[in-house]
């Protein structure tokens, strides 16, 4: 507690005494009167900013938890900065360095400001209360004990509970996955050796074209196939081969003029789309026999 400040050539200020009571203390004024001047010096007095007065006293009521084996301290303390040529700090009348007032009443004086607000942080400002009861009441003490240790035990709890609640969520969310991943693999439905047939009739399609061509072509065959008969008849040699051979040509034309009727009937690109939709099953799981088994164990995990 400050209960007296004396300031001397400090810029707008010649001379300031203040006499201050217990409790709290509010400086106002208009922007530029010089708020912060003031304040400046009083944390200047416990090594926290430069002094700018060229003398500055603050006489203090020593804090309970106040020690020093350097120095020795008054219940009243005064504390003095000096400026001439340099600062002098001066602590009940022994000359201290700016660094070593600064360490001495750290734990004891905080203050706000924009660049720096940890003095008023939350743990901070529970600190100080604890500290205060403290010393004001004797079961305080084993009541912060008690409370310290139910209140790690609510911080393992509330560990433990959060953990449970992160594995919901990822459970749930592999659930979804699965569930989403065998809607996939149903709706597709995919057969186990489809894939091959729908190459085997891509590539066909691809032909097509120069199948037609070519079997337009081949046709010309059956007009010389009297002929080649005749001549076979005509050196009474036996022409039965001959007749199997160009029977046989005749149904695997016809199969294949069937073939072709067929492709032509069929849709490239539902092939393409469908070969698509498979190839991602393979990609996926490997074959589409593994993706149906895929599909029948999460089933089975998921009930």
């Amino acid at each position: 507690m400050i209960t007296r400040l004396y300031l001397k050539g400090l810029i707008l200020f010649d001379k300031v005494e203040l006499e201050l009571d217990r409790g709290l203390v509010v400086f106002s004024g208009p922007s530029g009167a010089g708020k912060s001047v003031l304040m400046n010096s009083v944390l200047s007095s416990f090594g926290y900013t430069t002094a700018e007065a060229l003398l500055c006293e603050l006489s203090i009521d020593r804090p309970i938890n106040l020690h020093s084996e350097a120095y020795s301290l008054e219940n009243e303390i005064v504390l003095k900065s000096i400026k001439r040529d340099k600062v002098r700090y001066y602590l009940d009348g022994q000359n201290i360095s700016k660094k070593s007032l600064n360490k001495l009443f750290q734990p004891f004086v905080k203050y706000l400001s924009v660049r720096d607000k940890s003095g008023f942080a939350s743990d901070e400002l529970v600190k100080i209360i604890d500290n205060s009861l403290l010393t004001k009441n004797r079961s305080f003490k084993k009541l912060l004990k008690e409370y310290r240790k139910r209140y790690i035990n609510y911080k393992i709890k509330l560990s433990q509970l959060n953990k449970i609640k992160e594995d919901e969520v990822k459970l749930a969310e592999l659930i979804e996955f699965a569930t989403f991943e065998i809607e996939k693999i149903e709706s597709i439905n995919p057969q186990i050796g489809e894939d091959e047939e729908l190459l085997k009739i891509k590539n066909q399609l691809s032909r097509i074209d120069k199948i037609n061509e070519a079997l337009t072509s081949a046709n010309d065959i059956f007009d010389v196939e009297e002929s080649v008969i005749e001549v076979y008849r005509l050196l009474d040699k036996e022409s039965g081969f001959f007749v199997d051979i160009m029977n046989q040509l005749r149904a695997d034309f016809e199969d294949i003029e069937l073939l072709t009727e067929e492709l032509s009937e069929v849709d490239i690109e539902q092939v393409l789309n469908r070969l698509e939709q498979i190839s991602s099953l393979k990609t996926r799981y490997g074959s589409i026999k593994k993706a149906l088994e895929y599909a029948q164990n999460k089933k089975i995990e998921l009930t």
